[in-house]
């Protein structure tokens, strides 16, 4: 992996905690601090900021899903809402009975994790189609295609499994490194943050192996969300939650 550009996120009235990122149109940049800030930031392709929306409610993970719209959890809320970039408004949200957590969307559906439920598939208007029986401690979901991949910590597990709910494979991390931001690349690679131990990780497409990318020895401190750009094949990396974020060129 090559960097393309690294920034160091504006300091809010506390301390940040990006919890979630999402590519926008135009190669823009949206991150989800899930801190009193109550804010989403908005970068341009060079991640330069743009602008921050604050909002009424924390958001936690945040999914861009087209006509200028994003998709974002509000654990506190125990909400699911749509939010139109341009106006700044809210089009629908959806109330659980708890809190939610990762979010992602693929196949013109949104998956929505919900504890101790599962991941809800839902269509753009708030319905709920099926959802699929998921369990552990997961908070941090992707999707490609018709597979979904998910981590679980306590134990460190990463997982991918069909739209059934059904395991395709699954990786045993050794030690506690608290696996947490996943992300899908081309050919079906997998990147995942390993928060405690500060490692960015790849497995292979069939989860059998799995390599070091990044550690703290390339400024990894508190890494917690990450995103890809299929398109670009552009990796957007929380080097560090409280403020730092790196782009890279991701080379096969």
């Amino acid at each position: 992996m090559h960097t393309s550009s690294q920034t160091k996120i504006l300091e809010g009235k506390v301390t940040r905690n990006l919890a979630g990122c999402t590519f926008l149109e135009n190669d823009q940049m949206l991150l989800s601090d899930w801190s009193d800030n109550n804010e989403l930031l908005i970068l341009d392709k060079q991640g330069e900021h743009l602008r921050n929306i604050v909002l009424d409610k924390k958001a936690f993970d945040v999914v861009y899903v087209g006509n200028h719209c994003v998709a974002m959890t509000l654990p506190d809320a125990k909400q699911v809402s749509i939010l139109d970039l341009k106006s700044n408004q809210e089009k629908i949200h959806v109330t659980f009975e708890n809190r939610c957590w990762g979010i992602t969307y693929s196949e013109n559906t949104l998956f929505v994790r919900e504890y101790s439920v599962g991941i809800h598939c839902l269509d753009l208007n708030g319905t709920i189609r099926e959802t699929i029986p998921v369990h552990g401690y997961i908070t941090h979901i992707t999707s490609l295609g018709r597979k979904l991949y998910y981590t679980e910590h306590t134990p460190d597990v990463v997982h991918c499994c069909d739209l059934n709910g059904t395991e395709i494979w699954h990786l045993a991390l050794d030690g506690r490194g608290a696996p947490k931001g996943i992300a899908v690349g081309k050919f079906g690679f997998v990147f995942v943050v390993l928060e405690n131990e500060r490692k960015l990780l790849v497995i292979s497409p069939d989860g059998k192996k799995h390599r070091e990318l990044l550690n703290e020895e390339n400024g990894l401190k508190e890494p917690h969300a990450l995103v890809y750009d299929m398109n670009r094949n552009k990796l957007l990396l929380m080097k560090d939650k409280t403020g730092l974020t790196e782009l890279y060129e991701v080379l096969y």
